[in-house]
């Protein structure tokens, strides 16, 4: 099955479904992997997907613009 997540920044991911695929101990909404989760590896293929403006700011609370 495929699992998406989406990197803001070096040290930023939003994953709302680590939980689901691994355990209630993995990462969840929006984190910083450089802290608490800096062991832990996401391996992957990169994809260019574009997130419309207003589901990116209701994802993050940011905007891109």
């Amino acid at each position: 099955p495929l699992h998406y997540w989406i990197e803001l920044s070096d040290t930023e991911i939003i994953d709302f479904k680590a939980r689901m695929w691994l355990d209630n101990k993995a990462p969840h909404g929006l984190f910083n992997k450089s802290g608490k989760y800096k062991n832990y590896k996401y391996i992957g293929q990169r994809i260019n997907m574009r997130v419309p403006d207003m589901l990116f700011g209701m994802l993050t609370g940011r905007s891109y613009l």
